[in-house]
């Protein structure tokens, strides 16, 4: 039977490499992130390097409102879920705008469900690379 400190300690050795790995998982779906955008466009011949530059812009946004609401939880500490809805919110609304303003949707209804649609898939790419990255720590912190 392991002591509960052994745990503790395990517990806290695969956080700091969660946290410390963390930064990548954005840097990660960046590239995914373009190819399914492009995989919902193409018929539009834009260069793929255009693609790339909007998922970096969609994940530079998500990575200030995260830094946003993690200094609001430190100064002003609103509620947990206060924060989540302004950050789902905020993310659904930018994503909608930016992809209607770039690639030029007509209609709003379609620039929300591509919207949705990248978002989803967004979502599924962060998921797979997290369970990835923690199930790498549970692989250091017990080796």
């Amino acid at each position: 039977l392991l002591n509960m400190d052994i745990i503790l300690s395990m517990w806290r050795k695969m956080i700091d490499i969660l946290v410390q790995y963390f930064p990548m998982l954005f840097l990660l779906t960046s590239p995914l992130l373009a190819f399914a955008v492009k995989l919902l466009h193409l018929r539009r011949k834009a260069p793929s390097l255009s693609f790339f530059i909007f998922a970096l812009h969609y994940t530079a946004f998500i990575e200030l409102m995260l830094l946003l609401i993690y200094l609001l939880y430190l100064t002003v500490n609103p509620g947990i879920d206060v924060l989540e809805w302004i950050m789902i919110l905020s993310s659904c609304l930018y994503l909608t705008m930016a992809v209607k303003q770039v690639y030029e949707t007509k209609s709003w209804i379609k620039s929300i469900a591509k919207a949705f649609m990248i978002s989803v898939t967004y979502l599924m790419i962060c998921f797979s690379i997290f369970v990835a990255i923690f199930f790498t720590a549970i692989f250091l912190v017990l080796a």
